[in-house]
């Protein structure tokens, strides 16, 4: 498996921070469906991962749980922004360094200028552990709350965390 240097420096930072993780390689997965089928680890979460921009420029992104389909006028209402739109891959890989189908929460390590802002599920905030693809869509490891807080405190990240408005249903945190 030719994993990318990305991967790597994750893995050391999560080193560095002391945070424990498992993992699951699996074949490249890019939509939902294929991970559903291609991951095989119990613990944690399961994460879909979108980036969102609105008409001034601004950055989101937005982590919900996999069934949930984001409404991302509504979402834009709640952080008092309009035109939310997805962000172009040119935008992802500026600001994340990642490729669509790789993007996580992880990826923030990457944004040294705090540009992008993160958006969590509130129902994904109460899960005792996450999964993220480790910079790659070959693999996903699942983080323990507690750890996932610590990685962003210590990549100088806040989220914010709200009920993220789903297109297909009324749901409440």
């Amino acid at each position: 498996m030719n994993l990318p240097p990305l991967h790597f420096e994750l893995l050391k930072l999560l080193a560095d921070l002391a945070i424990a993780f498992v993992r699951c390689d699996h074949a490249p997965v890019y939509t939902v469906e294929e991970a559903r089928l291609a991951v095989a680890l119990d613990a944690g979460a399961r994460v879909k991962n979108l980036l969102a921009a609105d008409k001034r420029g601004a950055i989101y992104l937005v982590c919900v749980p996999y069934e949930k389909r984001v409404d991302l006028s509504g979402l834009g209402k709640q952080l008092g922004t309009s035109r939310l739109s997805l962000a172009s891959p040119d935008v992802l890989e500026a600001k994340l360094r990642v490729q669509a189908g790789s993007v996580s929460l992880l990826a923030l390590m990457f944004d040294a200028e705090h540009s992008v802002t993160a958006v969590i599920d509130c129902s994904l905030w109460a899960a005792e552990a996450l999964q993220f693809h480790p910079m790659t869509n070959t693999a996903t490891i699942a983080i323990k709350h507690a750890d996932v807080e610590r990685f962003l405190k210590a990549i100088g990240h806040s989220p914010v965390v709200l009920d993220v408005p789903d297109r297909s249903v009324s749901s409440a945190c």
